[in-house]
């Protein structure tokens, strides 16, 4: 008989049935039909069953596009990546009673695509219809309506044409003159609440710096963020610092670039 009881057990196993048909069948060895059957396992637990305990309440697992596959290749022959995707955030009743359907709708929409992207996934206008369940006609009026407003939700196709770094931050900045809250922000665009203020924290930092005349050399090195991305801070700072702004960029600098940011003997030093 062979093998002792644990052993024969293991024989009759639909997983066992399966290696011997690889071998058998399909001329694999012992080693590689093994090896493939754990894959074929780790593949159906991420994609069919996922991780409950990492999955929290209002949260799906879907099967998206990998970064990198071009728009127009074919789906059947595209890498996809399991994501997990926030239908239902804590902030969405809010969003609906205060401003109402449509805007909740976009604000899913953006939190799904910026979610998908943060884990090597782009959604595409087709993902996106079936997840809100409304039409692709639909969810291309919300992407320009989100455009229209500061926000580039990054759908498969904008991510193919302009790279997959999509300027979060400018989303983020945008919403926050727009009146809403950190916690707002990120509920909207699917960032976390650290990410949503350290955002807004830079972007203070570079305002705060540029009101005492430092150059844009001496920002760099103070903050620690690179040239280009001080560089496009001080171009939204222009757009943005104005007398309609003005309550919003006092609580801004107030709270997230308080005075002790910079010594006057580091400025003076400079």
């Amino acid at each position: 008989m062979g093998g002792n009881a644990s052993e024969r057990l293991s024989w009759k196993e639909p997983l066992h049935s399966l290696s011997v048909e690889l071998q058998t069948d399909f001329g694999l060895s012992s080693v590689s039909s093994k090896a493939l059957i754990l894959r074929i396992g780790e593949f159906l637990e991420t994609f069919v069953n996922g991780d409950p305990e990492t999955r929290q309440h209002g949260q799906i697992f879907y099967s998206a596009v990998a970064i990198g596959e071009k728009a127009g290749k074919p789906l059947r022959y595209c890498l996809t990546v399991p994501t997990k995707l926030t239908l239902l955030h804590p902030e969405d009743p809010g969003i609906l009673q205060e401003t109402g359907s449509p805007a909740l709708r976009r604000a899913r929409l953006s939190r799904l695509c910026a979610e998908a992207v943060r884990q090597g996934a782009v959604l595409s206008h087709e993902d996106l219809s079936l997840l809100l369940g409304v039409e692709i006609s639909t969810v291309r009026r919300m992407v320009r309506s989100c455009a229209d407003e500061g926000q580039r939700p990054p759908t498969r196709g904008l991510v193919d044409d302009i790279g997959p770094t999509v300027s979060h931050k400018e989303q983020a900045i945008a919403l926050y003159f727009r009146g809403l809250l950190p916690s707002q922000i990120a509920a909207r665009t699917g960032h976390s609440l650290g990410s949503v203020e350290r955002y807004l924290s830079d972007f203070a930092r570079v305002a705060e710096l540029d009101r005492r005349g430092l150059a844009v050399e001496v920002i760099v090195r103070l903050t620690g963020l690179s040239s280009p991305l001080v560089k496009r801070y001080l171009t939204l700072v222009k757009a943005r610092d104005n007398w309609a702004n003005k309550l919003l960029f006092h609580r801004l600098l107030r709270r997230f670039a308080p005075i002790e940011t910079v010594s006057e003997e580091e400025a003076a030093d400079e």
